[in-house]
């Protein structure tokens, strides 16, 4: 479930970026010197860690420096992608249920 936040927080954050509030149509996640997130994911999981794991947090910022993202919006146009609404949704209606519990 948290890859599935953490997506959902990822996506989110692109489309907070743009200007037009709408997705980036691609997003870039350069890795010179950062380490890939799904080992240190594991890696907490084994440990038995409580809380949020590493790289998904409980309210998502946007750093408005975009020199201090860990992710580049590659192209700032946008084209219509519908099928992009209803996994969201689908992520969104998860973990509402997931809080509700």
């Amino acid at each position: 479930m948290y890859v599935a936040e953490g997506l959902a927080q990822t996506c989110y954050l692109g489309y907070r970026d743009m200007p037009s509030g709408l997705g980036p149509e691609e997003m870039r996640f350069p890795s010179q010197g950062a380490q890939k997130w799904y080992p240190i994911y594991t890696d907490w999981i084994s440990s038995h860690s409580r809380g949020v794991p590493p790289g998904v947090f409980k309210e998502p910022k946007v750093q408005p420096d975009e020199n201090k993202r860990d992710y580049r919006n590659q192209r700032n146009s946008y084209l219509l992608r519908p099928e992009v609404f209803v996994p969201l949704t689908k992520v969104h209606i998860a973990l509402t249920l997931r809080c509700a519990i």
